[in-house]
């Protein structure tokens, strides 16, 4: 297991997270996220991309946000693996930022879903 830490801005708005094996995409965590918090996990080693619906009402997992839920996805692999003696995670912050080391795109519901 590698650690994984997540930031979200206090613009008010709620994150569902779901980490997807690089590879087969195949879903292999899923993480709910308040707005302004600082949130530690731990994933299993892996390759993974990270897609992440939000919002700033909560109508359960069917529906997410409802009509107004906007999803994305991280551009790049997301790697997590031992060296040495270390388990080598990532810390995210999930604040749109010039300069970001994350980029991520846009994408639709069944993009999210799929």
């Amino acid at each position: 297991m590698s650690p994984l830490s997540i930031k979200t801005p206090d613009e008010g708005e709620y994150y569902y997270i779901i980490l997807k094996d690089f590879d087969s995409g195949e879903r292999m965590l899923t993480l709910f996220v308040y707005p302004d918090s600082l949130m530690e996990f731990t994933v299993p080693l892996g390759d993974y991309l990270l897609f992440y619906a939000t919002g700033e009402v909560w109508y359960g997992e069917e529906h997410l946000f409802g009509p107004e839920t906007q999803y994305a996805k991280s551009d790049e692999k997301l790697e997590f693996f031992i060296q040495g003696e270390y388990a080598m995670g990532m810390s995210i912050e999930l604040i749109k930022q010039s300069g970001g080391n994350m980029p991520t795109e846009d994408i639709s519901e069944s993009d999210f879903f799929d």
